[in-house]
């Protein structure tokens, strides 16, 4: 998995880090640019702007500082968000474990099943970037 800082080149500022979603691979070919070509997106209009990854950031005057207070700001922020869409998902199935659900107890224990994946997805290796949500039984 391969993270991305979007940078602003004339103030030496990271405005946000993540994981390139796989669509943006297959629309701009970002997947295809790196170093300089992602550094400089003058080419798309966006003169002060450009995609890193962490060893290219290092290599163009950012600093291991500014990368560790970005990383865990927006590090934060995307677990906020992970944690937000998993207890929605928690409160759209808090009907499967009523007594009075109309489901048969195989169906009550595959609920349970899914309601334990959804709370455990902090335990996952790459949570909050590279997570897995559980289908819906």
């Amino acid at each position: 998995m391969t993270i991305y800082y979007c940078v602003d080149k004339k103030n030496k500022e990271i405005l946000s880090v993540g994981k390139m979603p796989e669509t943006w691979k297959n629309i701009t070919g970002m997947s295809n640019l790196t170093g300089e070509a992602a550094y400089d997106l003058s080419w798309a209009g966006y003169e002060n702007f450009g995609f890193l990854t962490k060893d290219e950031l290092l290599n163009f005057g950012f600093t291991q500082e500014l990368l560790n207070d970005s990383s865990r700001a927006d590090t934060a922020r995307q677990s906020a968000l992970v944690k937000t869409e998993r207890n929605k998902l928690l409160a759209a199935s808090d009907w499967s474990q009523l007594p009075d659900a109309n489901i048969s107890e195989e169906k009550v224990l595959k609920w349970r099943e899914y309601r334990q994946a959804l709370r455990d997805l902090p335990n996952q290796p790459g949570f909050p970037w590279d997570i897995v949500i559980p289908g819906r039984p």
